[in-house]
């Protein structure tokens, strides 16, 4: 058993995520601890990249982070591009250094913007 630094509780080592840089092998904080401030920080980042990028629809200005996507202007680009990075930060950060290449689009209109193009998928 091992007591988490963040929630205080104590749980069984299979509750941490390995960590070769500790004498136990396990980080300091539990799966759910680590897990929840991970998924916190995307969701920041990824505002402030949103927020970077004029933070409203490019064709309709909805400004609803929650619906805000990120789009490819040349057609049939995202998912290869986007599976050549190694991560999400340097993706992001690629996006930011190109802006010409990218446009932001709320759900509906991507999903327009996609049938439009042939991507009967969207």
């Amino acid at each position: 058993m091992k007591e988490c630094t963040k929630c205080g509780v104590s749980k069984p080592y299979s509750e941490y995520h390995a960590d070769k840089r500790n004498n136990d092998g396990k980080q300091s904080s539990c799966k759910t601890c680590t897990n929840a401030r991970k998924s916190e920080s995307r969701r920041v980042n990824r505002i402030k990249l949103l927020k970077d990028l004029g933070g409203e629809c490019d064709k309709c200005g909805n400004s609803d982070v929650r619906v805000l996507q990120i789009d490819h202007i040349q057609a049939g680009e995202g998912n290869a591009h986007r599976k050549s990075f190694s991560c999400r930060r340097a993706y992001w950060r690629f996006i930011r250094e190109n802006r010409k290449l990218f446009q932001l689009l709320c759900a509906n209109c991507h999903c327009i913007k996609s049938y439009d193009e042939g991507d009967y998928n969207a």
